[in-house]
C-alpha cells in the first residue's frame, strides 16, 4: 500500500473507515429543520433547535418593564425559563452540533456593520447577510461583589473545605459577563434599565484580520441563543439582565431587517435552579464550584506555562550536567555533593543564561573553586559547614552579527566557561579529596539561551562536531532547543577553536548543517514521531533523513515540486528515491477562506501510518504557524483522544519560538473535528462492552504516553465551551505577548 493511499485507520480499529464516517469526520451535517413553533423562521438553520421551546414558560418581567418601552421592542421573543436539566440538554446538544464554516462564514471575521477593512477583504465590500445559525453564549449576573481570590478566575490550586457557599466562586462552564457585549444603564438604585440596552458596537480596524479573536464574543453572541444564571438564583438582576439580552437581540434583529440582511429571532433563558442543583446533577457544567474549587476549567495562560515546563524540565547531557528552565535551579544547601537525593536534583552551579548576560571574570572562577576546594576538604575532616552555590551568568548567543574582534571574544569567554564547568562537574577530571558537583544551564523558558553554551559544552567535552553535536543533544539526550541563524557564526567559531579533528571536506550526502535552507534551526517536536516546521524543514531533505524522518506533509505549500529546489538532496529527490514519502495538500492559502476539513482525514491517516510503521511525521506550510500546526492539532486530538483547548495548547508550547495560530475559519474547523470525533468513539464504545479507555480502536492510542499523564486533559467532546468563550481565552493568551488582532 502507497504511502498517501493508506485508508484513514487511525480513527479505527480493524477494517478502514466506511463511505459514510469518512464522510461524518470530514464533513459537518448540523443542518436541521425546525418546528414552526420553535422558530419565527422555518427555512433550514445550523446549530441549536429547540422542538419544545413552548414548553419553556415565559418569566413574568412586567414589574421590570419600563411603561414608555417601544412597541417594537415589546414584540420581542419572550425571556423563558429553564430548569438546570433542560439547560444541560441545550449545551449537550450545543456542544454535539458540527457547523460548516460555510455557515457562519465570513459573517464571524464581519459582523454586523464591522470593520469596513473586513467587509472589503471577506465580503466583496457589501454587509454579509446574517447567518442563518443559532449558537450558545452563557452570561453569569451575580448580585454579590466579586472575589478577588485568583482561584475564582480559574486558576489551578488546592481544594477549600466546603465550610460555607460562597456564591461569588460559582460558576459554569464558558461562562462571560454581560458587559462584554451589552450596554445599558442603570437607575438611581443601581437596578438595569432594559429597554435601553444594545449590543456594544464592534471594535473598528484599519486592516483584514483572520485572527481577530477579540471580536467574537460580540459577534457570535450577536448569533445565539443566550442563557442567564446568577449563583444566587432568580434574583431580579439575572431578570433584568436577561430582559436586557432581550432587547438588544430585539434591535439586533430589526436593524438586520431593515437593510435587507437576513438572519433570525433569537431566544433568551434564564435558569430558574439554584447552583447548587447545577452543580449537584450536573458537574461536568461547572467550571468553579460553590467553593472557589476549579472543576473543569482550564486557565490558558498556566497551562500553557505547565505544559512548556514539563517540555523542558532539567535533564542531564553530560555527565553532572543538566539543561532545565529557571523553575528548575535549586542550589544544594544541605548535603554534600555526592550524597544521594532524591526527586529533582540540587546544585551546586547554576550557570543563568540570558540575553546581554556578562561572563564570570578569571578571578570570580578562581574564588568559586577554591571555595569548593575548602569545602571538600572541611567534609573530609568531619566539619559541617555552609554548602557552597556558585551562580554565574553563562554568555550566550548574541542580538547582532559580531565583528571579528567581538566574535573571537564572545567565542573565548564561551570556551573558557566551558572548561571550567567540565572541570568541576566531570568525575575523569576532579582530583580528592574534591567530588564532582552537579551543574545546571539553565533560561527563563528552558531552551533558547541556555543552548549555545550546550552544543559548545557537547562539541569541547565529546570532540565532536556542531552538526553531530545537534544531533546528539535532540536525539540521544532528547533535549528541546533552539538555535537563530544569527548564532551559527558562533557556533562554527566554536566548533573551529574546540574540536580538533572536523573534516575539511565533509560527506556531502550528510553535511544537512551546510545546506543554504538550514537557518539554525530544527522543526519542532510534538511528540516523539511528530514534528511541526516551516518550507525550510522541508526542503532540507538531509537533515529529515539525519532526524530519522520518513514521512512529510506539505500543506499548501508542495515543495517535492518546487523547480527552484531540485538538488540532489531535496524532498523532490527523496520522494523520488521513496526514502521519504510525502502526502501533498495542494491549492490551500492562509487567507481565511479556504478550507482544511475535508483533507483532516486522510492527513491524520498518513501521519498513522508513519507511526504505526515505527517512521517520524514533518507538518509543514510555509512559516508552520497557521495550516501545518491546525493538521498537528487534529491528529493530537485523535491520537491523544483530547479535546481542542487541549492539543491546541500542547501544540503551542512545544512550537519553540514561534507562536502557532490558525485562523478563525481553521479553529472553527477544529471544533468540529473535536464534535465529529467524540461522535466516531462514542459509536465505537456503544457497539463494545468494554470501557471506553480499554477499547481496542486507535482513537486515544497516545493517552496518557509520551509523558503527557496529566490528569486536566479531557477526552474530546468532554469539556466543550463555547466558541465566544474559546476566542476570547486566546485573546487574553495573546494579550500577554503583546499581539496586535486588531
Amino acid at each position: 500500500m502507497s504511502a498517501t493511499g493508506v485508508a484513514m485507520r487511525a480513527l479505527n480499529a480493524g477494517p478502514p473507515l466506511a463511505d459514510a464516517e469518512r464522510r461524518m469526520l470530514n464533513t459537518p451535517g448540523s443542518r436541521v429543520r425546525n418546528p414552526a413553533t420553535s422558530l419565527m423562521n422555518a427555512e433550514p438553520t445550523y446549530g441549536l433547535h429547540h422542538p419544545d421551546l413552548e414548553s419553556y414558560a415565559p418569566i413574568d418581567t412586567s414589574d421590570l418593564d419600563a411603561d414608555n418601552v417601544p412597541l417594537h421592542l415589546a414584540t420581542a421573543p419572550p425571556v423563558r425559563a429553564i430548569n438546570a436539566s433542560q439547560y444541560a440538554t441545550i449545551y449537550h446538544q450545543y456542544s454535539a452540533v458540527d457547523v460548516p464554516c460555510e455557515a457562519v462564514f465570513p459573517y464571524l471575521y464581519c459582523g454586523h456593520r464591522g470593520p469596513s477593512a473586513q467587509i472589503e477583504f471577506f465580503s466583496q465590500g457589501r454587509s454579509p447577510q446574517a447567518p442563518r445559525y443559532r449558537g450558545l453564549s452563557v452570561v453569569r449576573v451575580s448580585d454579590q461583589k466579586e472575589a478577588s481570590d485568583e482561584t475564582a478566575s480559574g486558576l489551578q490550586g488546592n481544594f477549600k473545605d466546603p465550610s460555607g457557599v460562597a456564591h461569588h466562586h460559582a460558576e459554569l462552564l464558558s461562562s462571560q459577563a454581560p458587559e462584554e457585549t451589552l450596554r445599558y444603564k442603570t437607575n438611581s438604585s443601581g437596578a438595569v434599565v432594559a429597554h435601553d440596552a444594545q449590543f456594544r458596537p464592534q471594535v473598528r480596524s484599519r486592516r483584514a484580520n483572520t485572527r481577530s479573536f477579540q471580536t467574537q464574543s460580540l459577534i457570535y453572541t450577536m448569533l445565539s441563543d443566550i442563557v442567564v444564571y446568577s449563583p444566587e438564583g432568580l434574583t431580579d438582576k439575572a431578570r433584568a439582565t436577561a430582559l436586557a439580552f432581550r432587547y438588544a437581540q430585539q434591535r439586533f434583529y430589526q436593524d438586520r431587517m431593515a437593510e435587507n440582511l437576513g438572519g433570525l429571532k433569537y431566544n433568551v433563558f434564564i435558569i430558574t435552579d439554584s447552583f447548587e442543583t447545577l452543580q449537584s446533577k450536573y458537574p461536568d457544567l461547572v467550571a468553579i464550584d460553590l467553593y472557589g474549587n476549579p472543576w473543569n476549567s482550564v486557565h490558558f495562560l498556566m497551562r500553557e506555562q505547565d505544559e512548556m515546563y514539563r517540555m523542558a524540565i532539567a535533564s542531564e547531557i553530560a555527565p553532572n550536567l543538566y539543561l532545565g528552565s529557571s523553575q528548575d535551579f535549586q542550589p544544594n544547601i544541605a548535603l554534600p555533593q555526592d550524597a544521594p537525593f532524591e526527586g529533582a536534583p540540587t546544585f551546586s552551579i547554576g550557570l543563568e543564561a540570558f540575553e546581554e548576560s556578562n561572563p564570570p571574570t578569571s578571578s570570580f572562577l578562581f574564588k568559586a573553586t577554591e571555595s569548593f576546594k575548602a569545602f571538600d576538604r572541611h567534609v573530609k575532616e568531619g566539619k559541617r559547614v555552609q554548602v557552597p552555590t556558585a551562580h554565574l551568568e553563562c554568555p550566550t548567543g548574541t542580538s547582532h552579527v559580531l565583528g571579528v574582534d567581538q566574535l573571537r571574544v564572545v567565542t573565548s569567554d564561551i570556551m573558557n566557561l566551558v572548561a571550567w564547568v567540565q572541570l568541576h562537574v566531570s568525575p575523569d577530571q576532579i582530583q580528592p579529596p574534591s567530588v564532582a558537583r552537579r551543574a545546571l544551564v539553565y533560561c527563563n523558558d528552558g531552551y533558547t539561551e541556555s543552548s549555545v553554551f550546550a552544543l559548545s559544552y557537547l562539541m569541547y567535552t565529546q570532540q565532536i562536531s556542531l552538526q553531530q553535536a545537534f544531533l546528539r543533544l535532540h536525539v540521544q539526550y532528547n533535549r528541546p532547543f533552539f538555535i537563530f541563524r544569527k548564532d551559527l557564526e558562533l557556533l562554527r567559531a566554536l566548533e573551529k577553536s574546540m574540536v580538533n579533528d572536523v573534516s575539511s571536506a565533509p560527506d556531502p550526502q550528510s553535511d544537512w548543517s551546510n545546506d543554504p535552507h538550514f537557518d539554525g534551526s530544527l522543526p519542532s517536536r510534538i511528540l516523539p514521531f511528530l514534528y511541526l516546521g516551516n518550507m525550510q524543514h522541508a526542503r532540507n531533505a538531509r537533515m529529515l533523513k539525519a532526524m530519522g524522518i520518513t514521512h512529510v506533509v506539505s500543506v499548501g505549500e508542495c515543495v517535492a515540486n518546487d523547480p527552484e529546489n531540485r538538488s540532489p538532496y531535496s524532498l523532490g529527490e527523496a520522494e523520488a528515491d521513496q526514502s521519504i514519502a510525502v502526502h501533498h495538500i495542494r491549492n490551500v492559502a492562509d487567507d481565511g477562506t479556504d478550507s482544511l476539513r475535508e483533507m483532516m482525514c486522510d492527513a491524520v491517516g498518513f501521519i498513522e501510518q508513519a507511526r504505526k510503521s515505527g517512521g517520524r511525521a514533518l507538518v509543514h506550510c510555509r512559516i508552520g504557524v497557521s495550516r501545518s500546526s491546525t493538521m498537528v492539532i487534529a491528529y493530537i486530538m485523535a491520537h491523544l483522544d483530547i479535546t481542542l483547548i487541549d492539543a491546541y495548547l500542547l501544540v503551542r508550547s512545544r512550537r519553540l519560538n514561534v507562536l502557532i495560530q490558525p485562523h478563525l475559519l481553521f479553529f472553527w474547523e477544529l471544533r468540529g473535528w473535536e464534535t465529529a470525533l467524540a461522535a466516531r468513539l462514542q459509536r465505537c464504545v456503544a457497539d463494545s462492552k468494554l470501557h471506553p479507555f480499554t477499547v481496542d480502536m486507535d482513537i486515544g492510542a497516545g493517552r496518557g504516553q509520551y509523558g503527557l499523564a496529566y490528569a486536566d486533559y479531557a477526552p474530546a467532546g468532554k469539556r466543550s465551551v463555547t466558541w465566544s468563550y474559546f476566542c476570547r481565552e486566546i485573546a487574553a493568551l495573546n494579550a500577554r505577548y503583546c499581539i496586535d488582532s486588531s
